[in-house]
Parts: structure tokens; sequence; C-alpha cells
């Protein structure tokens, strides 16, 4: 009997997909005659299973009418599937299997709830998908030895407005993997709020269901060295925080995707540059902010008090093409993110539920193969940058044209990190850089942040 759970994407009448299933219906065995169960895999007495002999020859949608689907099947509905072969002639029949709840406890916790958002399948249930190629059954094995039981990273947007209804790029892409539930997917949100609202409730379901999570944003988490100081904020081994928090109370941004970073950041120069541009620039043509220039000021930039910010922090001087995070508009530019998205991650790492169980790396864990304990619930919160997986971006863009980047760009650090913890090897990506000194390791530290993946 091949066994799976996954989340019903669409109903039309008897008819119930559940696009993007690992393995595929058709791995599964599903075919005419067939024994099928779908069940609520938390137990729910209320919800009655779906029991039925496939009645023909589909092999990528659910579907019976006699007896028809039970009216829970709905999208977004979290099912248990099993299939057993057909019965041949001649042998005895068995009933199928019933669920049994264990004689004491609580029930299994259920997966992440469904997004609000467009959920999209990674491929068509009856054909190989990307977890599918990534063998989620081989990373079954060996996961008590792995740092993470659950994989999140996200493909991050400035953008002015909400996006489209139709997925699109330059919005908010949302990539999870969970190897042991055999579920990978990647989500579509038109803005930033509807995606962190997304991002901290999958947080929220794996950390009750007791899991360690890795999560990152494709945003920098610090900035050059000097900054808190250049602002006259309280100096200290926290230096990163304070600069969290102080763009959480500067930074203002709309459910529908409109902020001030423009304001902010002329405020920001102000205090820094004693009413004057820079280090922050950039801003769209027509624009008019105080103390906010076009074009680059030039670096290392002299700020109050004598401190000298640097163009690039330690870490993107080793990522080939990388911009600086002062950069606020045109081409590459990744400041725009930062000023948008800190605030956000600042109250995500500050949620009442995940406080005492979150951490930032390396800023709170320090340099270590071992930045997880042995058991959750855990939230690591790391840095993440694309041009890692470059490579393997390219490849899925390659075979599936119409894939969108931003997509394939969540899906390939999902199936990037969940591989690498798999091989044992992902531990060394968060121990101390090769070539920093005492000084440079300290800045990154207390100030800077590294990037999950850089050399």
């Amino acid at each position: 009997m091949a066994v799976a759970e996954h989340i019903v994407s669409y109903r039309n009448g008897t008819q119930v997909m559940v696009a993007g299933l690992m393995p595929s219906l058709r791995d599964m065995g599903y075919r005419r005659g067939a024994q099928v169960r779908v069940s609520d895999p938390s137990g729910d007495p209320s919800r009655a299973a779906w029991v039925f002999v496939v009645p023909n020859d589909e092999h990528a949608t659910l579907v019976c009418n006699n007896p028809a689907p039970p009216a829970w099947l709905q999208p977004g509905a979290r099912v248990r599937i099993e299939v057993s072969p057909p019965i041949e002639a001649g042998s005895p029949v068995v009933p199928p299997p019933v669920a049994v709840q264990p004689a004491a406890g609580p029930p299994p916790a259920a997966p992440p709830p469904p997004p609000t958002t467009q959920r999209l399948s990674a491929a068509p249930s009856d054909t190989p998908n990307a977890a599918d190629q990534l063998g989620c059954s081989a990373l079954l094995r060996g996961r008590a030895a792995s740092l993470f039981d659950v994989y999140v990273f996200v493909d991050w947007s400035a953008a002015s407005g909400a996006q489209p209804q139709q997925p699109t790029a330059d919005a908010v892409w949302v990539g999870e993997l969970v190897p042991s539930l055999h579920y990978q997917q990647e989500t579509y949100h038109r803005t930033r709020s509807a995606g962190v609202s997304h991002v901290t409730s999958v947080l929220q379901s794996h950390v009750q269901a007791g899991r360690r999570v890795l999560v990152g944003f494709d945003f920098p988490y610090g900035y050059p060295a000097g900054l808190a100081a250049g602002l006259a904020l309280p100096a200290g081994p926290q230096d990163w925080w304070t600069v969290w928090a102080e763009l959480a109370d500067r930074l203002q941004d709309t459910p529908n995707n409109v902020s001030n970073r423009f304001a902010a950041a002329g405020e920001l120069n102000g205090i820094l540059r004693n009413g004057q541009p820079g280090p922050f620039w950039g801003c769209p043509v027509g624009t008019t902010v105080a103390n906010l220039e076009a074009r680059s000021p030039g670096f290392p930039i002299l700020c109050a008090g004598g401190v000298q910010l640097q163009r690039l922090r330690i870490v993107e001087g080793r990522l080939p093409g990388t911009q600086e995070t002062w950069k606020l508009f045109g081409a590459g530019s990744v400041g725009s993110q930062s000023l948008v998205g800190i605030p956000y991650l600042y109250r995500l790492r500050r949620s009442l539920d995940m406080v005492r169980i979150s951490r930032v790396w390396p800023f709170e864990t320090g340099f270590t193969p071992t930045p997880s304990p042995s058991q959750g619930p855990y939230v690591l919160h790391a840095e993440i940058w694309p041009g890692v997986v470059e490579q393997r971006v390219r490849e899925l863009v390659g075979a599936s044209p119409d894939l969108i980047r931003d997509r394939a760009q969540v899906r390939a650090m999902c199936e990037w990190a969940a591989e690498s913890d798999h091989a044992k090897t992902l531990g060394k990506f968060f121990d101390m850089p090769a070539g920093l000194n005492q000084q440079q390791a300290q800045s990154c530290l207390e100030q800077e942040g590294w990037v999950l993946g850089a050399a």
C-alpha cells in the first residue's frame, strides 16, 4: 500500500485534485480497480473518510461518483491518501484499513495550513516534479542526524502597490520543503504583508508540531559596520538589533505595498550626515526627498562622529555581482528590500509564540556548524542570496521556460538546503568563514551578518 499526505488544490463535483503530490498518484499505483482511502490525517471524527475503488483509467485526479467525495474535501484541506493495488481474481477481499488513534495523548499535529493566496503545485501530479527528482524518500533516511526538519525560503519584493492576481515576477514567493511529509510547495503573494502572514502561519504550525525550521529571506540582514554608531544608537554587541529596532520604528508599509522607504532613508541620511545626502541613495525620477540623491555619494563616506561607512559588507565583497545595501533604486538594487523587509523580520523574530525558540544566524548563534538543537521546536533565521543556487535555477528555468524565475529560486534554495543537510554538509555553511580575522569576525557577528552558502 502506498501512502502520502498533501493538500487538496481543486475540486469540481466528484473530482478532487491534489496537484504536486509526491509521489504522484500514478507512482502510488492509482489506476482502474485500485482501492483508495482518503482521510483527514488529524483523525477528526467529524470528517468521514472517502473510500472507493478507482472506476476508470484516470491517474491524475481522485474521482468517484459512488460514493461521492464528502463535503469536507475542499481546496486547502490536508488529506492522507492510501492506495492499495487492485484485487486480483480469486483473491480474498480485505476491507480498507481503518485509522486507529493512540490510546493516550493528543492527535498528530497538523501540517501547515494553506495560504490565503494562490497555492501552486510544483508540477502536474502525474509527472515527476522537482521534489520527486530531489528524492524525498532518500532524504527521509538519516533525518535524526539533520540540522533541520523544514526549509522555508522567501524571494522578497520592495514593489510599490499590490501585484497582479496572476502570478508574476517581482512579487513575494515563498518556498517550503518538508521531507518527512513528502511536501514541497511554492506560493505566490501579491503583497509583503500577505507573504509574511503566510510565513508566520507556516512557522507557527511547524513549531506546534515540534519541528526545527530554517527560514531565510533574500535581502541583507545587516549593513556595513558603523551604521548604529553613526545613528547615535546605544553601542554594544547587539548593534544589529538596535538597527533593526530603529528601522522598525521609522518604516511604514501598508497592506497594499505602499511604503515610506525613501522618506525614511532621507531621515536616516540626515542623522548620519548632519542634514546632508548619503549613504543611502537612489530614488525614482522626479522624486524629491530631503537628504536623498539619485546618484551614489561615493564610498567610503564620512558620517557624524567620525564614523566611516564602507560601500559593501565583508560578505558582499565575496559575492560577485552583489550591490550595496545603500542603493534603493535602479537595476540590481537591494537596499529598498532591506529597508522594508527588516521591520517585518524584526516583528517575526519577536512574535510572541516563537520569541523564545527563535534565533538569528550568526548574530545570536555565532559561527558554528551546529546552529540548531537536536530536537525542536526551533526557528533559525538566516539571510540567503539566490546566487548561491544560480546554476540550479538556470537548469529549472531551462527545463520549464514558463517557470517564473523568482519561484525557481525559492524552489532551488529549499532543495539545496535539504540536500546539503541530508549529506551532512549544510553545517559547514554556518561555521566560521575562512579568511576572517578577529576584527572582521566581530563585525560580522555584531553588525553585518553573513549570507548562508557564501564562501
